[in-house]
């Protein structure tokens, strides 16, 4: 308690009340208790201001390095969940594993055989979906057919499998531009002489102009059908500048992730997922048809 002796400052400095005749009242005992609660000068804040931006400036690059690197090692788990998936599709369908899928309405026993890989792998990475029953959701449940570093535009499914048919080393049958038959559709694994070095699975590519979804929404809301779009056959779909680009090949920055047949994913960089002679599958020749069946 002060008493007459005075009052307490917000700083903690004490006012002391002087009887001295000449006094005005309550003098600040040392008149540096305003000089202390003073707030900051324009300056002064502007300098705070600028060291917090350096810093931010300085941390950024290094969240952004980390959220992308999350972002490509979900998406290379993802397609390695679905390359295991398609190991245990073939030990389940006679040794055969799915390419370029084909849909006809008016040939249900065909449907079922020559399935999209989107459809067949399904039930080997959702349990609650039947193999025999598509639930035509268009692939709404099905989480790892999503990489998270494509921008969302409708597409449930951001992948694409091999079914280039190569003709002889380097060089792709271009009759499957004209005809479906012409591609690699369901195939005996026991034709991979390599899968090691076969590429089975890649990134979708952006469909900037959504022509792709365009298409896709002039079927009808039956997976088997629309799941159609999810390979590729054409050399015109690895190169950039076509409209007909299919492959996200800078999907991760300079690189792209891959998932091979023998089970292993990797990040390729941009020019080697983008090399057609990348996709080569090692069984060469020209075939029109579909002459492998399950039974």
């Amino acid at each position: 308690m002060l008493g007459n002796h005075g009052h307490s400052c917000a700083a903690g400095v004490e006012l002391f009340q002087d009887s001295s005749p000449a006094s005005p009242g309550w003098l600040a005992r040392g008149k540096d208790c305003r000089r202390r609660c003073r707030a900051f000068t324009l300056i002064e804040l502007l300098v705070v201001i600028a060291i917090t931006l350096i810093i931010i400036s300085i941390l950024l690059p290094s969240v952004g390095k980390a959220r992308d690197a999350a972002r490509r090692a979900v998406c290379l788990s993802n397609q390695r969940q679905i390359v295991t998936a398609l190991a245990t599709y073939v030990n389940s369908n006679k040794e055969f594993f799915p390419r370029e899928g084909n849909y006809d309405p008016n040939r249900e026993e065909w449907n079922r055989v020559y399935l999209s890989w989107a459809v067949g792998l399904r039930p080997f990475l959702d349990a609650k979906i039947n193999p025999d029953v598509d639930p035509n959701d268009f692939f709404v449940t099905t989480e790892v057919y999503r990489d998270p570093a494509r921008k969302r535009d409708g597409h449930n499914v951001n992948y694409v499998v091999n079914s280039f048919a190569f003709a002889e080393p380097g060089i792709v049958d271009l009759n499957g531009r004209y005809d479906y038959r012409y591609r690699r559709g369901l195939t005996p694994m026991s034709r991979m002489r390599s899968p090691e070095v076969t590429l089975y699975i890649s990134e979708f590519g952006d469909d900037a102009d959504g022509s792709i979804m365009a298409a896709i929404n002039t079927w009808e809301n039956i997976d088997a059908q629309r799941a159609q779009y999810y390979d590729v056959w054409d050399p015109l779909f690895l190169e950039e500048g076509s409209i007909k680009l299919r492959v996200g090949g800078r999907r991760h920055g300079r690189y792209a992730n891959a998932a091979f047949l023998d089970g292993h994913a990797a990040s390729l960089k941009t020019s080697e997922v983008l090399d057609v002679n990348t996709w080569d599958d090692h069984d060469y020749g020209v075939r029109q048809g579909w002459f492998f069946k399950l039974n």
